[in-house]
């Protein structure tokens, strides 16, 4: 559908737009509070696995995605935007009608 976000806004995980984009050992984007706590739920003393591969990962080292973060930071603005504008079409076309209402009367 036209109003989906586009796939690497969502996290994996959590399957909602991501806030704070991290990119994982095996390079993959995921909301940093959802692959924390799966990392904090690992096995001790083994490595914890990919979520999108299941392939141990290297490291848990979580990079910030600035990249997504603000192209995630635009495509809601834009959302807002046309949220707002189609907000203020309808406020405008029914002020409209009851102006021509008025008239009739």
């Amino acid at each position: 559908e036209d109003n989906d976000p586009p796939s690497y806004m969502v996290c994996p995980i959590t399957l909602d737009i991501m806030d704070d984009p991290v990119i994982a050992a095996d390079g993959h984007t995921y909301e940093r509070h959802a692959i924390a706590r799966m990392l904090a739920r690992s096995v001790p003393n083994r490595r914890p696995r990919s979520p999108m591969t299941n392939e141990p990962l290297e490291h848990q080292i979580l990079i910030p995605a600035l990249s997504i973060r603000v192209l995630i930071g635009e495509y809601m603005t834009k959302k807002m935007m046309k949220k707002k504008n189609k907000h203020n079409k309808k406020t405008t076309t029914t002020t409209n009608m009851s102006e021509q209402q008025q008239e009739y009367r």
